[in-house]
Order: C-alpha cells, then sequence, then structure tokens
C-alpha cells in the first residue's frame, strides 16, 4: 500500500488502519478480492484501476511507484 493510502470504510488515510478493520470486517476482504478478479485497466499514466469500470462501485486502484506497484486506494461510493 501507499503511505497515502485512501479507503472508505472508516479511519484515517492509513494503511495500518485499514489492515486493522479488514481484519474485523471480512466482507470488505471479499469485496477486495472480488473486485480485483475484474476486469482492471489504466485509467491514468501510473494508475491502474479494478474493475476498470467501477463507477461509484468498489473499486481498488494501484500506482507504479519505484519500489513497484502498490495499492492506493480501495473504495466504494462516490
Amino acid at each position: 500500500m501507499t503511505e497515502e493510502f485512501t479507503w472508505s470504510f472508516g479511519g484515517d488515510s492509513s494503511p495500518d488502519q485499514a489492515i486493522a478493520a479488514w481484519r474485523s470486517n471480512p466482507d470488505a476482504i471479499a469485496a477486495l478480492r472480488r473486485i480485483t478478479g475484474k476486469n482492471c485497466g489504466r485509467i491514468s499514466e501510473q494508475l491502474i484501476q479494478c474493475p476498470q469500470n467501477a463507477g461509484v462501485s468498489y473499486r481498488a486502484g494501484f500506482t507504479e511507484t519505484p519500489a513497484g506497484w502498490r495499492m492506493a486506494y480501495f473504495v466504494a461510493g462516490d
């Protein structure tokens, strides 16, 4: 995850808080697993989103960093 990771399930923009929340809510991990299994695609030069055309549904974004690909967000809604 990126340091400035964004998620919409409570807490701040913190990878540690996101992981702790997901441990207590297995539905979030199930949603993440489901959406990353769909058609992912580039939505900008350095950003891949799963699914590519999610609209305001669950979606996860991955950005290319000097250290490799990292998850930048996992959100639902607008």
